[in-house]
């Protein structure tokens, strides 16, 4: 990808709560361009922008490498850059981690949490 927005995918909440249907799915169109400025001036960019590639992959189908969880459980891609962006797992498979993650996830957040807890009530 050219340009990587880091954005929040979906909620793991949500993303859970939804998927508990097998006919559901939540699907993105990754979109590889370039940008080629012509010309530059005070008043605008004169520009072309050529799309290279288009992708439409369940989430599911993104591996696990480049995601993480944020603050409150938010799905986030970490780094589209990377030249395996996708998967081929099942939806079986990509929700264990999925799962795994989450445990992962809110057993750090606690820890965290409760180390704040300590330092404050130290003060």
């Amino acid at each position: 990808m050219n340009k990587v927005f880091s954005t929040n995918l979906i909620s793991v909440e949500k993303l859970r709560r939804f998927y508990t249907d097998s006919n559901n799915h939540i699907i993105y169109i990754f979109v590889d361009y370039t940008v080629e400025n012509l010309i530059e001036n005070s008043y605008h960019y004169d520009s072309i922008t050529t799309i290279r590639d288009i992708k439409v992959k369940n989430i599911e189908n993104i591996q696990w490498g480049v995601l993480q969880i944020l603050n409150k459980g938010q799905l986030q891609i970490r780094n589209a850059n990377k030249k395996n962006l996708f998967t081929n797992i099942s939806r079986e498979e990509w929700l264990k981690i999925l799962i795994t993650e989450v445990i992962k996830f809110k057993e750090e957040f606690t820890q965290k949490w409760e180390n704040f807890l300590i330092k404050y009530n130290k003060n």
